[in-house]
């Protein structure tokens, strides 16, 4: 007689339940690949300013230097990337790591990042918890302070 499993499950954990703080006049959207998302409201033929939040499951156990070095190799693949900080730090009462910098997108221009990226193990694997915030340089120095916000207020729900 067959048997069932199920998600969530004795082997396949829930992912974590996560929030973020949505600014003022930013409304939730639906992305690709992303637990969670907020962007400014829409403007035609202009970048619209977010913040998305996703999560990896890997098998076994995947310390945050990994993660970190991950998502940074990644920045640092893209075009004309200037790095303007990087630092562990507790991410929503977790090891995390922060990172920030700009790079150039064809057809964009350049683009400010900001990631804060977290483990969490449980049982025989590892969740990677990313938040990444994007805006553009034109809107960089008013947005930047209230992108940090919205990162650290990045939390693990009951």
């Amino acid at each position: 007689m067959a048997s069932r499993v199920a998600f969530p499950g004795e082997h396949f954990p829930a992912f974590p339940s996560l929030s973020i703080e949505q600014p003022d006049s930013w409304q939730p959207i639906v992305v690709p690949d992303t637990v969670l998302a907020v962007a400014e409201p829409e403007e035609a033929g202009t970048f619209r300013t977010n913040a998305c939040v996703s999560v990896g499951r890997t098998i076994g156990t995947r310390t945050i230097e990994d993660a970190a070095a991950s998502v940074a190799a990644g920045l640092e693949r893209a075009e004309q990337y200037a790095e303007v900080g990087r630092a562990y730090q507790q991410i929503a009462g977790l090891p995390g790591f922060r990172i920030e910098g700009s790079f150039f997108v064809e057809n964009v221009g350049t683009l400010f990042q900001a990631a804060h990226v977290a483990v969490l193990h449980h049982g025989e694997v590892t969740d990677t918890i990313v938040a990444v915030a994007t805006v553009t340089a034109s809107k960089a120095q008013e947005a930047v302070p209230m992108l940090r916000s919205v990162l650290d207020s990045l939390q693990r729900d009951a």
